[in-house]
């Protein structure tokens, strides 16, 4: 088997660490640490096929290290408001809910139902990782973490042995205090362009941020996003809509390079009607900045065949079209595909069984879903004389209360992953499918090295 190292573009261990932060008790305990790793046990994994809840850690640092994650995008997420009241149960017990869900802890539910300062709370999530230990030993060997600073020579970046770098990022605009008009506060235009300037002045600011998430946040429209849960929590507010006065303020406050460096866009959880948008704006204004999106999957389909059934992909607005692909490699942006199985294929396709199946066609199978995925966006790449490979990194969303592909449970799996695409990547290029020379004479290993870490790699040079 051979070992690769990787880039996660969108991860999440500090969401429930910081979450079990706010227990109460002398001592914070064991879960409040971002190096605490908690494997699958039998009764989890039996647990997570039957309900789709991961009662485990996915994203830890103990995990990330020992499985070669040399870049972690840590994604920073004060959770929205609208996941923690449900209007037909009292508070307190839609609390316990969402705390059996989430993993984050009853107290800190408690908190979110309470707070009216998404900030406040991002800035408090921040400090926490900043504070948080920078080393560990690990069966005898040490492992460390930093932040990746911006250095004159941005040609290369030091490689650390047994070292992880740590990049923030955000999920979602509303940390800087939008969307809380259901809840008694009113967005101050003036406290948000403050809040973004505040942004780039920290010592450690975010690289990009997700402007849209999945309730209101008064600056552009969300894609649906919580189908499943529909008769529970009320996402309908703005759905579908684009820009509004604000959102337009937000985009060009973030984007400009005084001061401080930019913020830049992440596409994912935009409404299609808002990316078409943005899309416009950057094209109208000469904006330099590169699409991309952390965490993300393909419909499998250009704008024109909306309405066609491909089997293969999921279909929903949340997912991103062609035309989008070809958009964003051309700004040299990357695309990190994500591993939440309901966004990779159709619901028959990931469907996981308690009992059948072997852990290695298991495996060989969720490395093929994934797989789909990226030789749909070679393909298109390739008919457009566009590299191939260039363009996607893994953006897992590990940690992010998301439901894995079978036998790919957290970056634990990074490397099996990785061997299994090998075969696909072997069969494909020995096919000889692709139209352009330079996209057919990569070897399988060049092509998983460029998705597992060269591509996020060079996307930190020459964007950081």
């Amino acid at each position: 088997m051979l070992e690769f190292e990787f880039a996660d573009l969108h991860c999440h261990p500090t969401l429930k660490t910081y979450g079990r932060s706010f227990d109460k008790g002398p001592f914070p305990g064991l879960q409040s640490d971002i190096w605490y790793q908690k494997k699958p046990s039998l009764y989890t994994l039996f647990l997570q096929r039957l309900t789709g809840v991961t009662r485990f850690s996915q994203a830890d640092f103990s995990s990330m290290l020992s499985s070669k994650v040399r870049y972690a995008f840590v994604s920073l997420y004060p959770f929205e408001k609208g996941f923690f009241f449900t209007p037909w149960l009292p508070d307190r017990i839609s609390a316990r809910l969402a705390a059996w869900v989430t993993s984050i802890g009853f107290q800190r539910v408690s908190y979110l139902q309470r707070h009216k300062n998404y900030f406040e709370d991002l800035m408090g999530e921040l400090r926490f990782l900043e504070e948080s230990p920078r080393n560990c030993y690990l069966n005898g060997t040490k492992y460390s973490w930093s932040f990746l600073k911006p250095r004159q020579d941005n040609s290369s970046i030091e490689k650390r042995l047994n070292h992880l770098y740590v990049i923030p990022t955000i999920e979602g605009a509303h940390i800087l205090n939008t969307g809380l008009g259901a809840y008694g506060r009113k967005a101050s235009d003036r406290e948000v362009l403050d809040n973004i300037r505040q942004l780039k002045k920290l010592e450690n600011p975010p690289f990009f941020i997700t402007l849209a998430h999945n309730f209101n946040n008064d600056l552009c429209g969300h894609a649906p996003s919580l189908n499943g849960l529909g008769g529970i929590l009320d996402q309908s507010e703005n759905i579908g809509t684009g820009f509004s006065e604000l959102g337009w303020e937000v985009i060009r406050c973030l984007l400009d390079p005084e001061p401080g460096r930019p913020i830049y866009i992440d596409l994912k959880h935009m409404s299609l009607k808002a990316r078409r948008e943005f899309y416009a704006w950057h094209g109208r204004t000469g904006c330099r900045a590169p699409f991309l999106v952390s965490h993300g999957a393909f419909t499998g389909a250009s704008l024109d065949e909306r309405t066609n059934h491909t089997p293969l992909f999921a279909r929903d607005e949340i997912n991103f079209y062609d035309e989008e692909l070809l958009l964003l490699a051309q700004s040299g942006g990357v695309f990190g595909l994500q591993l939440d199985a309901k966004r990779l294929a159709p619901k028959a396709a990931v469907r996981k069984s308690v009992f059948s199946g072997t852990s290695r066609d298991q495996l060989y199978k969720s490395a093929g879903i994934f797989w789909n995925q990226i030789r749909h966006a070679a393909e298109v790449l390739d008919s457009h004389d566009l590299p191939a490979w260039d363009t996607l990194c893994i953006g897992s969303d590990f940690d992010g209360t998301i439901d894995p592909l079978e036998r790919i449970w957290s970056v634990r799996e990074f490397n099996l992953l990785a061997n299994e695409l090998m075969k696909y990547a072997e069969a494909y290029l020995k096919a000889g499918k692709l139209k352009q020379e330079k996209n057919r004479t990569l070897s399988a290993e060049q092509v998983v090295r460029k998705l597992t870490l060269e591509n996020a790699e060079r996307f930190v040079i020459q964007f950081l």
